[in-house]
């Protein structure tokens, strides 16, 4: 019984030193993400306010371009902007009773004005009807007959003219007492709302000859110089993430049920003083390659691997890209 119990934990013993797994390292470099910062408009570089390797934050600027012009074109609209917006208030107030006091006033003079014509149209009308029958009847010469007819047209039209204008007066008054018309306001709302979007447009682009950093980074590069010609689309400087780190590696098929979405990855460097790191997986490649040449691997470049990407969530304030680290999976 007891050579039987031997038998049986040295068989247990040898099952599971042949199942266990090693832990395996695969090696793959730095990286991190770089940022081209360009200008929607081109022009002129007016200034850059950033050195190579200066820390930048989100929406910080980094350059202008010249806009001197544009600057001229959004004073001019906003001002006409302003303008259609104080009319639109004007006329949403209604009218104010000073301008019917002005508006009775005028409906008054205008009436005067009108029966001072009627009664001057009235004597050059008596007037003349006296000398027609006086000329009739010889006593007076023609001339004095035409004389009188021409004076009384006169005081008609005087009149007609008197009688227009009282009309004006009251038309207006009335007008003045039912208040601004609904589509007179309509009218201006749109020319208001019109001059709106032609300033907000020329006030858009003035806003694109400045250059924003989209992210947190260091800057790389300064690709143009103060005064260079920057074209659409170029970039002026190059924005690299420090915090944002990562590397891929190839894990041969054999060995990709090891990894798994989120799993944690211990990261080590041969060179550095702090020589473990903490990493996650955060990308499994769903289709297997050949080994890329540029791989460093003890196995057969013919092997099929699939790409894992690792990014590196502590310990990157000691990381640069370029660095080599090596991704191990325990067993």
């Amino acid at each position: 019984m007891k050579k039987a119990i031997l038998l049986l934990v040295s068989i247990l013993i040898f099952t599971v030193g042949c199942g266990k797994v090693e832990n395996t390292r695969y090696t793959g470099t730095v990286e991190a993400t770089q940022i081209d910062v360009s200008a929607e408009l081109s022009g002129m570089i007016k200034e850059i306010m950033v050195s190579e390797g200066e820390q930048v934050e989100a929406g910080q600027l980094l350059g202008k371009l010249e806009d001197t012009a544009l600057g001229l074109s959004t004073l001019q609209r906003e001002a006409a902007y302003q303008a259609q917006t104080a009319q639109l208030a004007d006329l949403k107030k209604g009218t104010r009773q000073e301008e019917l006091n002005i508006a009775y006033q005028q409906i008054q003079g205008a009436e005067q004005l009108l029966r001072a014509a009627e009664d001057t149209f009235a004597y050059r009308k008596d007037l003349y009807e006296t000398t027609r029958e006086m000329f009739e009847q010889g006593a007076v010469p023609e001339q004095q007959m035409k004389d009188a007819r021409y004076l009384m047209d006169q005081a008609e039209h005087s009149m007609e003219n008197a009688r227009k204008a009282f009309d004006t007066a009251v038309v207006k008054m009335e007008l003045l007492e039912r208040g601004v018309r609904e589509d007179q306001i309509k009218a201006q709302e749109h020319l208001a709302e019109q001059s709106k979007r032609a300033y907000e447009q020329t006030k858009l682009q003035q806003d694109k000859t400045n250059i924003n950093a989209p992210a947190k980074g260091v800057v790389l590069y300064k690709n143009f110089q103060l005064g260079e010609f920057l074209p659409m689309g170029a970039p002026l400087v190059t924005l690299i993430d420090l915090e944002d780190l990562w590397m891929n590696v190839y894990i041969p098929e054999k060995e990709l049920y090891r990894v798994q979405l989120g799993q944690k990855i211990k990261l080590i460097s041969d060179i550095l003083k702090k020589n473990e790191f903490l990493g996650e997986v955060i990308f499994i490649s769903p289709r297997s390659e050949f080994t890329p040449s540029n791989v460093i691997t003890k196995e057969d470049r013919h092997n099929r691997v699939h790409e894992v990407k690792i990014k590196i969530i502590q310990g990157q304030t000691y990381l640069r890209p370029g660095m080599i680290l090596d991704a191990e999976l325990s067993e």
